[in-house]
């Protein structure tokens, strides 16, 4: 059998997670992102003063006690990519924020889906919010660095990115952060103190995201 498969790999040059991976990228409602998005369906909550919407590194985030001043809405889904965020952005619209946290994408590269894609689900995200909620400020944050050995995507596609979700997020006239270079390593890796599995973020690193963005929550 593994002869078979070296054998397929060889001759397609296709990875062993292209093999295995989900081709079709709309298809992103994994039962934790049905699960999660019914949840918010079911919170009566009506306004909130800042909303932060992302993937898992956003979920894990401890949001409202970070900022436990502030009515904080944490819309962050483990597994979540943009597809998932462009299909659930009017459950943030529906909050009325003051100001929304976006950070997601790294599932997205992971995946290999093709960067113009995502590129162009960060555009309908932006707009979305650009149309419906024309008087909240909008924060969209850079992909964090990863340890590429414990994740299957390059830090030089995650840095190639950031630069594209920039040139989006100024296209709109909304503020960029780049937390990237506060989290990246002389190695260019996710350094240490701020992960245990090379991806997710210890509380040191999440003090260091609140470190970066307190200024943009209280502004």
């Amino acid at each position: 059998m593994l002869i078979l498969m070296a054998t397929f790999l060889l001759i397609t040059k296709t990875s062993i997670g292209d093999v295995f991976a989900d081709d079709d990228p709309n298809d992103f409602k994994s039962e934790m992102y049905a699960e999660s998005v019914s949840k918010f369906e079911h919170i009566t909550l009506e306004k909130a003063d800042v909303v932060f919407m992302g993937d898992s590194i956003v979920g894990r985030g401890l949001w409202n006690e970070y900022f436990h001043d502030l009515v904080v809405a944490n819309r962050g889904i483990g597994t979540d990519t943009s597809f998932g965020m462009v299909n659930r952005v009017e459950q943030v619209i529906a909050l009325k924020p003051e100001k929304v946290f976006i950070s997601g994408g790294i599932n997205d590269l992971t995946n290999g889906y093709d960067l113009s894609l995502v590129r162009e689900n960060y555009e309908s995200i932006l707009e979305k919010l650009h149309e419906n909620i024309p008087d909240s400020k909008i924060f969209v944050q850079s992909i964090l660095p990863i340890k590429e050995n414990k994740r299957d995507v390059k830090n030089n596609l995650i840095k190639e990115f950031n630069v594209d979700l920039r040139e989006i997020t100024e296209q709109y006239n909304f503020t960029f952060i780049d937390l990237y270079s506060s989290f990246v390593d002389d190695n260019e890796q996710l350094a240490d103190e701020y992960t245990i599995d090379g991806t997710h973020l210890t509380g040191a690193g999440y003090a260091k995201w609140v470190e970066k963005i307190n200024e943009y929550v209280y502004k």
